[in-house]
This record gives structure tokens, C-alpha cells and sequence, in this order.
């Protein structure tokens, strides 16, 4: 998982050894140095020296791999504090095709609305440097039609000034978009492995007489193998009209027990539980608050479990995938997006549990171009696609999915985190 820390001097060896040649150097710097190629300690110069360095943080990118990435966001006008930039953007690129750099960019973005309270991040990509672009504008980043033109060995570079802009309400009341399509939502969400269920009631000890917390069940892809043990089950779901599909599904079980609130402000008075769970839900808290409430909320040897699903359906078809794709390019313009927050699910043992675990089982779903429409309808970004890119987003899918054998097979990966409250 990437996470970002403060940039260290030494780790300018690493990312000075990342730039092979000088186009490369060239797309990640401009004209900011006047030689190439550089040394770790001219970088580290830079960065000590150039003007207004007090105002600029800089970041590296890390994972259990080592590092990975690194990037700054400093203020270009000291009197314009709703205004960041990004700069000096850079991969390993011995790690290129991971997916990393959006991952990087999204957290910076985090860290800029979050932390830094901007509305508005601007950053400058040279229109040649066609995957960094790409990336961008798969992280929320639009053109702003601003071109400014660099001498670069001898060509004329173009360099495109792009901006994303805070919405509010981000990873606040957009967690509630799922409540509007409650039906499509039961129907065509992902259930998970019936092996790791069989996995966690065995750890957890489920069954009569314990009493089990699930956040945010949705309508329910989670709910009824843990709810058959006869365990007293308690749920919280933030959505009305959700709530009200688990009412309906799951009344009639003597032992079901829901409320429509948020975890993050309800109180739940002198209740204690056995096993809290969640399926895809925990990543909509902020950290500190899923783990240090959950873990005030678990009776002593109580586990906390966290589950996930991560699904592959471009090795199964790459030539699809890679069509899928260009719609995706053409038409995926959300009103807002959705950037994973960085949630770290191995932070548990920061605070206070103890026997982090992670185990992963294994399915296969096939769907045809009706149902893969209908499925992807219902994530969040997809959701809130504006017309008329909406209509053309999915119907550009529709007809590349029927038009390529009428089939997308997924290879998917049900990831369960477990940890203990001592």
C-alpha cells in the first residue's frame, strides 16, 4: 500500500538515479536546472536554496517495496492560500504500469484538500509526455486550454496547465450516493467468498451469544452468512433508502438488529461487541476514528475485521480491457471523484490491536454487457456522471463489451484483514 512521509535528504539518491536520460529529466524538471545530468546533492541544493523553498513541502512516496514516488506542493502566490501546486512529479520507472502513479497523485490531492484546506491544485504537464497526462486526468485534473511553450533540445515543447478543483462534500455527504440507487445496488454488488466468511466465524467464535457490529452494510452483500450463525447482529447504515432495503430483506430474523446513523457520530451508549466488521465500508472513515472507535467499541479479545475485494478483468482479456478503457478515456468525466483516501488497514496495531492478519480467497464472476453496465453503474464516481457523458459512458461500454464476445470475466481477490483488542 503507498503511503506518502516528508521528503529526506538521502532520498535523493534514489530519485535522481530514476532519470535515465535527459528527455526524461527534462519532462520532470523543465528548465529548472541548468545542467544535465545532476547529482543528489544538486537536487538537495534545489530544494535548500531556490526561492521561496521555506514555502514548499515535499513528499516521497513509499511501500513495503521501498520507495516509489515523489512529488511537492508548495503555494505559488503567498497571498492566495486556497491555491496549491504540484511539482517535481516522478515515478520509479522500473515500477511504471502499477498503477502507483495515480495512486501518489491521489494522495497528494488528499493531502492538499484535506490538510491544506485548498480549493484548487494546479499542475503543468508537457502535452508530450502523454502517460503523465493520462494520469492526471484519471486522478480529477482538467485542461484548462492554458499552453505555455518551453525550448526543450531543440524542440518547442508545449506545457499544459491543468487544475482540480475541491468539491464539497468530498468523502462527506458523497457517501451517501449509493443511497439513490438502493435496487440497482442489491442486485448487482458483489458478494464475497463464502470460504472467508467460513474463515472469520471460525476465528471470531460467531455463533449464539456473541454479539457482532457490521458497519455500513449496504443492502446486505455481507450480512446474512454472519447473521445465520444466530449471533445477536447489529448493523449501521448511513443511507435511508438502504436502511430501509435491509429492514426488508432481514426483519423476520429475530436476531437482526439495525440502526440509520453514522458510525462516526452515534452513540452507542453501553454497547460492547464481539466482532465488528466491514465489507468495503471502513475506507469511507477517517482512520483514526474507524480504528480507535471500533477498538473502544470491541470487549476485550474481540475482533475487528476489514474486508475488500480487489477485481482484475484485464488479464482474462486484454484487447477488451484495453477497449474499455478508451471509453473510459472519452467519457468518464464524473462531477466528482472518488480518490481512495489512503486508508491503511495495517495501521491497527497503532492502535492498540495486536494479531494483524491478512488472508485472501478467491472467485470468478462473468458478466455480460446488460450486467457489466448495471454493475459498474453502480460505483460512486459512475454514479454521478453528468449528461451527456453519462448516457454516452455507458452506452460506449455496452456496445464494446457486446461487440467483443458479449463477456467481461473477472478474476477477483476477497482480501480479509483480521486484528484482535487485547
Amino acid at each position: 500500500m503507498l503511503r506518502l512521509r516528508p521528503y529526506r535528504r538521502s532520498d535523493a539518491d534514489t530519485i535522481v538515479s530514476w532519470i535515465k536520460n535527459e528527455r526524461i529529466f527534462r519532462f520532470w524538471c523543465a528548465d529548472r536546472f541548468d545542467h544535465y545530468p545532476i547529482l543528489p546533492a544538486d537536487l538537495n541544493d534545489q530544494y535548500d536554496n531556490s526561492e521561496g523553498a521555506e514555502d514548499v513541502y515535499h513528499f516521497t512516496a513509499y511501500d513495503e517495496q521501498g520507495i516509489a514516488g515523489h512529488l511537492n506542493i508548495r503555494f505559488p502566490d503567498k497571498n492566495d492560500l486556497d491555491t496549491v501546486r504540484f511539482g517535481y512529479v516522478i515515478l520509479d520507472d522500473a515500477r511504471r504500469g502499477q498503477g502507483l502513479g495515480k495512486q501518489m497523485v491521489s494522495l497528494a490531492l488528499d493531502f492538499a484538500f484535506g490538510c491544506m484546506r485548498a480549493k484548487r491544485v494546479t499542475i503543468g504537464v508537457f502535452e508530450e509526455n502523454a502517460p503523465a497526462v493520462k494520469c492526471y486526468l484519471a486522478c480529477g485534473f482538467s485542461d484548462t486550454g492554458t499552453v505555455e511553450t518551453y525550448p526543450i533540445g531543440g524542440e518547442t515543447w508545449k506545457c499544459l496547465e491543468l487544475e482540480c478543483r475541491r468539491v464539497e462534500g468530498y468523502k462527506g455527504e458523497f457517501r451517501k450516493v449509493f443511497d439513490t440507487i438502493p435496487e440497482q445496488f442489491d442486485r448487482y454488488r458483489l458478494r464475497y467468498s463464502e470460504e472467508l466468511f467460513e474463515a472469520l466465524i471460525a476465528y471470531a467464535g460467531i455463533g449464539p451469544g456473541k454479539s457482532v457490529l457490521e458497519l455500513g452494510p449496504g443492502t446486505g452483500q455481507a450480512t446474512e452468512p454472519i447473521l445465520r450463525t444466530g449471533c445477536d447482529y447489529h448493523a449501521i447504515e448511513l443511507g435511508e433508502h438502504l436502511y430501509a432495503r435491509m429492514k426488508e430483506k432481514y426483519d423476520r430474523f429475530e436476531n437482526f438488529h439495525i440502526v440509520n446513523d453514522d458510525f462516526i457520530t452515534h452513540d452507542f451508549g453501553d454497547q460492547k461487541f464481539d466482532l465488528i466488521y466491514s465489507a468495503a465500508t471502513i475506507q469511507w472513515i477517517p482512520e483514526d476514528i474507524a480504528f480507535s472507535k471500533t477498538f473502544e467499541l470491541l470487549k476485550p479479545g474481540g475482533t475487528l475485521a476489514m474486508i475488500l475485494c480487489h477485481s482484475d478483468y484485464k488479464t482474462t482479456n486484454e484487447p477488451l480491457y484495453e477497449k474499455i478503457q478508451s471509453v473510459y478515456d472519452r467519457y468518464f468525466k464524473p462531477d466528482t471523484w472518488y480518490k481512495f483516501s489512503g486508508f491503511g488497514y495495517d495501521h491497527a496495531p497503532d492502535y492498540g490491536y495486536v494479531d494483524f492478519d491478512r488472508k485472501d480467497f478467491y472467485g470468478r464472476r462473468e458478466m455480460d454487457a446488460d450486467d457489466y453496465v448495471a454493475f459498474s453503474g453502480t460505483h460512486c464516481d459512475h454514479i454521478v456522471i453528468p449528461e451527456p457523458y453519462k448516457t454516452r459512458f455507458f452506452e460506449g461500454l455496452r456496445k464494446t463489451v457486446a461487440e467483443n464476445g458479449n463477456k467481461v470475466i473477472f478474476r477477483d481477490t476477497y482480501i480479509l484483514y483480521t486484528a484482535r483488542k487485547p
